[in-house]
């Protein structure tokens, strides 16, 4: 046996009653977080708005719901749409070791499909879930960082074995078919950083890829279609192919000890997650009472993935998303990283004029402790020749520093009531947190408002 056989084998054997209490209500959260997430980005972008009527185009019928759209769908289709929705505004949850891989937007959609189609209960969405970010979280730790130093885009690459082994999990697949949609996921497996220049929605597109291919690899093995052996650790295979520096025995290690779940976070602020250091820092230098008319420039100093978000200039709401100098600079100025901050922001001449006073560039030292801590330091040189600085070395939201329950619940709330109504909010809530319900309850709230944002 090899490695795909062993972990084909754990996935198709992770059972929801026997998973570790923490790791059932972390499932839960996850759940809650993404469905927000997915309400929020149909209602504020454009992207879930035109990959929708794209998949209406091709013919109307089927069993599995757009969310907020109200749209029924072929089940693809349906992973499409949602999966897009819920990476669009890149408030989704992120794995703390597979850089760049959200995975809640690529294994929930796909997952959600598959169980409405198959009339599945809340607490078998749970249990596939939690199969489906085992995966992905285990093969993108196994590959990065160095697979994102070549370009690649995790969300795209390993959400798609995420997707597969989630969607796998409802079909009722045993260690010879997991091992098989792994394989066929894989050669579907897609999407690069690129997107940063002039931040395309390609971005969106790589989580709705994934969760798209992902069930589609699922339906093609329960048809009869095969994958490769050894597809992750074989001479051809994934692992080589997408990453210079790749250690095979993350894929393994712990298995039914260490959970993916864990080591996922879920987001504080409307923002890329490698900015929080730096935003953390800023407000921390508001706290202390820094006085913006003091401050000649500021200077960042944070980790290679961060330091690459150096845009001094974003005119719209996701290159403010991915600009540090901005997101710094808004946090010093409103005391807040939100949707509504962003937007204020990107009009606010004093935020602006000091994220061209920003400077943010690589410190080796930190790159070299990522991904263990993702630290960042913000000096402020002020007009009297003093500095005054802050430096974060785990931001707030990390596994070490999680969010409290609270917190995950309240962002949910505010995300969804003005979108759905408080009912159709409390509704959802109440399904995921006691996994009673159908999931027709949790996907079918139809929009109250659309306000296109990006």
């Amino acid at each position: 046996m090899g490695i795909t056989r062993d972990l084909a084998s754990y996935l198709a054997d992770v059972r929801f009653e026997t998973l570790p209490e923490q790791v059932r209500a972390k499932a839960c959260l996850a759940l809650l977080d993404t469905l927000g997430a997915a309400y929020a980005g149909a209602a504020y972008s454009s992207s879930p708005r035109m990959v929708r009527d794209m998949v209406r185009g091709l013919g109307a019928g089927g069993s599995a719901t757009v969310i907020g759209f109200g749209d029924q769908v072929q089940v693809p289709w349906a992973a499409l749409c949602n999966a897009v929705s819920a990476h669009a505004l890149d408030i989704d949850d992120s794995h703390r070791y597979a850089t760049g891989y959200h995975p809640g937007a690529t294994v929930v959609p796909a997952c959600l499909a598959v169980a409405e189609s198959q009339g599945s209960s809340v607490r078998q969405l749970l249990e596939a879930m939690a199969a489906g970010y085992e995966a992905g979280g285990r093969i993108g730790r196994a590959i990065n960082p160095s697979h994102r130093y070549r370009g690649f885009h995790s969300t795209g690459t390993v959400g798609v074995f995420g997707a597969a082994v989630g969607a796998g999990k409802l079909l009722g697949f045993g260690p010879d078919r997991m091992e098989w949609v792994l394989g066929v996921a894989g050669a579907m497996a897609g999407g690069v950083f690129q997107f940063l220049s002039g931040l395309a929605p390609t971005k969106h597109l790589h989580a709705g890829h994934a969760a798209h291919a992902g069930v589609m690899a699922a339906l093609l093995v329960q048809e009869g279609y095969t994958g490769p052996e050894e597809f992750l650790e074989g001479e051809n295979g994934f692992c080589k192919a997408y990453s210079d520096e790749y250690r095979l025995d993350e894929i393994v290690a712990g298995l039914g000890e260490r959970w993916e779940l864990d080591v996922t976070y879920f987001k504080l602020h409307a923002a890329c997650g490698h900015a929080f250091g730096a935003i953390e820092a800023a407000l921390d230098l508001r706290a202390r009472g820094l006085r913006l008319g003091e401050v000649e420039r500021l200077e960042v100093r944070t980790y290679r993935a961060g330091a690459v978000l150096r845009d001094r200039h974003p005119t719209t709401f996701q290159q403010g998303e991915f600009s540090i100098p901005f997101l710094v600079s808004l946090a010093l100025v409103r005391g807040e990283v939100s949707i509504e901050s962003i937007l204020a922001g990107l009009k606010d001449r004093t935020v602006m004029e000091l994220a061209v006073r920003t400077e943010c560039a690589e410190d080796a030292e930190m790159t070299a402790s990522f991904p263990r801590i993702r630290p960042a330091r913000v000096t402020a040189w002020l007009k009297d020749g003093s500095t005054a600085e802050s430096r974060v070395e785990i931001p707030a939201g990390m596994p070490d520093r999680p969010l409290r329950a609270e917190d995950i619940t309240t962002k949910f709330r505010n995300l969804t009531g003005p979108l759905i109504g408080e009912e159709g909010a409390h509704v959802i809530e109440t399904a995921v947190m006691t996994g009673e319900g159908s999931i027709r309850d949790l996907v079918g709230w139809p929009l109250q408002m659309r306000r296109e944002i990006l």
